[in-house]
Parts: C-alpha cells; structure tokens; sequence
C-alpha cells in the first residue's frame, strides 16, 4: 500500500503514517508518498504544514496500492 498527498504551490507539508509496526514520516514541497511496507492494522494518517502560515492549502491524500503491486 501507498498513502501519498499532493498540493498546489510550495508549502512544504509533514506526512506522518502510523500503524502497529511503526510511525514513518516524509516532508515535501508539492508532494510526498509513503509507502506501508507492512500494512496489517488499522493505521492513522496525519498531514500538516511545517511552519505554520495560516493559509488554507488544499490538498488531495490517496491511500492505495502501490506500483506494481
């Protein structure tokens, strides 16, 4: 599985992914992506600005198969 987020501009965001076997976190400036190598169990994803602007950013969050799989 993948779980990936993408945003127009150039907020740089935190995606943080936590399960059972872990919390894995990636930063990005229009997308970030993790992929769940394990994905047995319920799972919490977060996303969140890194320095907070207090601007509304839109963003998109896909949580999915990753390729090839």
């Amino acid at each position: 599985m993948l779980v990936s987020a993408s945003w127009p501009g150039t907020s740089t965001l935190s995606l943080t992914v936590t399960c059972p076997q872990g919390t894995q976190t990636e930063k990005g400036s229009s997308s970030v992506a993790i992929p769940l190598l394990n994905d047995d169990g319920p799972c919490v994803v977060s996303l969140k600005e890194t320095l907070v602007a207090y601007d509304a950013v839109l963003y998109t969050v896909t949580i999915g198969p990753a390729s090839g799989g």
